[in-house]
This record gives structure tokens, C-alpha cells and sequence, in this order.
């Protein structure tokens, strides 16, 4: 989900906020993500991370 596409893309970074929202065990896939050996998907991977914890430290 957070692969091909603009490094910025945010309406696939949304998808995945509303993702990890729905199911929190998700959280762990997400913050692996952080260490993708492609840095546009770590990039989104911290996007989407900052604005799921941003609605709840």
C-alpha cells in the first residue's frame, strides 16, 4: 500500500492511517516499514505513523 507512487502520496498514506485506526495490530507492520530498503516507502511509512499518533499519543 505505501509502495509505487509519489514519495508524498497522501491519499495512500490516509488509507493506511484509516487501516492501522480499524486494526491496531497493524501498528508493528507499519513501523516496520520505517526500514524499507526503498526510501519513498519508508518516507510514507513515517508520514502515516506521525499522523496516527498525532490523533492518539
Amino acid at each position: 500500500m505505501l509502495g509505487p507512487g509519489g514519495r508524498l502520496d497522501a491519499v495512500r498514506v490516509w488509507e493506511v492511517v484509516e487501516l492501522v485506526d480499524g486494526q491496531p495490530g497493524k501498528l508493528a507492520q507499519l513501523v516496520e516499514c520505517l526500514w524499507d530498503e526503498d526510501p519513498a516507502v519508508a518516507n510514507r511509512a513515517a508520514d502515516a505513523l506521525e499522523r496516527v499518533t498525532r490523533e492518539r499519543p
